[in-house]
């Protein structure tokens, strides 16, 4: 069972041209026949911090100059993983076609929804240049290292996605419960509020140090600031980057063949 999860793992990966092509396809089909087509996300999303920063700055006293980049910086991060997550939910189901049709390597579909949420993050990416341009002055000279913290990300959202689209394949009602928990985690993680105002005790352990979403932002956060991530999420994602992967493809691998059936 895992050798058929990791050959079709290996396809996917190697199948390059399709995924990348769909995810292609996904962003066009999108804002096709629209004025200023991707860029309608990259104003929704400055609007939206902006709303946000200057609501929570004031609410909390915080400085506006040091609370700008961190929120941008926090909201992107998160609507990378989140969105990956919520929706391979269809992943499968969208992809139908190809799957019943032809005998291409079925985890192209996922691969597909995390490339086009990783262009999606690419566009967010110009809204946090510009405020942190804005309040610094400069740009953040630990960027380089998203080359490597992103395709990292993007391993756990694929494992992640891979499991939760299974689920959400074989029984419906897993899409609307799914949505509800990305809902409720983007209040309890640390996106807009700093770690620091959550005292020490058992409900910091189960929001910041056993949140997976925290330690995956925090891949790309720091990095963003100007900053490094913290060695205890460096650890984390490490770990949960291998033993994530490799319960992914053996849960995929005994229920690969039966996929057909479920969409």
């Amino acid at each position: 069972m895992f050798s058929a999860g990791l050959k079709d793992f290996a396809a996917s990966i190697a199948a390059f041209r399709i995924w990348s092509y769909f995810g292609y396809r996904d962003i066009r089909a999108r804002y096709r026949r629209t004025l200023i087509g991707p860029f309608w996300t990259v104003g929704n999303q400055a609007l939206l911090i902006i709303i946000m920063g200057v609501v929570y700055a004031n609410l909390w006293s915080a400085k506006l100059p040091e609370f700008m980049p961190f929120l941008s910086a926090g909201m992107i991060s998160w609507f990378l993983v989140a969105t990956c997550v919520s929706e391979s939910c269809l992943a499968f189901v969208a992809g139908h076609s190809v799957i019943n049709n032809t005998n291409q390597p079925i985890l192209i579909h996922v691969i597909r929804v995390v490339w086009r949420n990783i262009l999606v993050f690419a566009h967010f990416l110009l809204v946090h240049l510009m405020v942190f341009w804005y309040f610094k002055d400069t740009l953040p000279a630990t960027m380089l290292w998203l080359f490597l913290t992103v395709p990292l990300v993007g391993l756990n959202a694929l494992w992640i996605s891979t499991l939760v689209g299974l689920a959400a394949t074989r029984f419906r009602d897993v899409t609307p419960i799914i949505q509800n928990i990305i809902a409720g985690l983007f209040f309890v993680t640390p996106i807009f509020w700093p770690v620091e105002r959550l005292a020490v005790g058992p409900v910091r352990s189960a929001f910041v140090d056993w949140n997976p979403f925290y330690h995956l932002i925090e891949m790309l956060r720091p990095f963003l600031l100007g900053q490094l991530p913290s060695e205890d999420s460096v650890r984390f994602v490490i770990a949960m980057t291998i033993l994530g992967s490799l319960t992914a493809i053996a849960v995929f691998g005994r229920v690969r063949t039966r996929i057909a059936y479920w969409i």
